[in-house]
C-alpha cells in the first residue's frame, strides 16, 4: 500500500513556496474522493463480471452500499495511489501560478 503524503510535504508545493492549507485540504478531499470513485467502478466492474450475476434488489442495494464504503475506506488509506500524486500535481500547478503571478 501506498503511503499518504505528508501536509508538510505538500504545503510546501514545487517551488518551495508555502501553498494555502486550505487549498491543500480541499485538493486532498477532492483527490481522495476521485481516487474512491475510481475504486468504486473498479469494484462495480468486477462485480459485473463476476459469473454468479443473480442478485435481488435488496441484495444489490446492500452490496452497493458496502462497495461505496470499501472503495472510501480503501482510498482514505492511500489506495493505489491516485490521490495523493493527483494532490501533488494540482498544488505544484498553484505553485507555479502563485510564482508567475508574483513576478509581474
Amino acid at each position: 500500500m501506498v503511503s499518504a503524503v505528508s501536509s508538510s510535504t505538500v504545503a510546501q508545493g514545487v517551488g518551495g513556496q508555502a501553498v494555502d492549507a486550505e487549498q491543500v485540504k480541499a485538493i486532498k478531499t477532492a483527490a481522495r474522493e476521485f481516487e474512491s470513485i475510481l475504486i468504486r467502478r473498479m469494484i462495480q466492474q468486477m462485480r459485473d463480471n463476476s459469473i454468479s450475476s443473480y442478485r435481488d434488489q435488496v441484495s444489490s442495494n446492500y452490496v452497493d452500499l458496502a462497495d461505496d464504503h470499501f472503495s472510501r475506506m480503501i482510498a482514505s488509506q492511500g489506495g493505489f495511489g491516485f490521490g495523493d500524486a493527483m494532490a501533488r500535481q494540482l498544488i505544484g500547478q498553484i505553485d507555479v501560478a502563485k510564482r508567475v503571478n508574483g513576478s509581474r
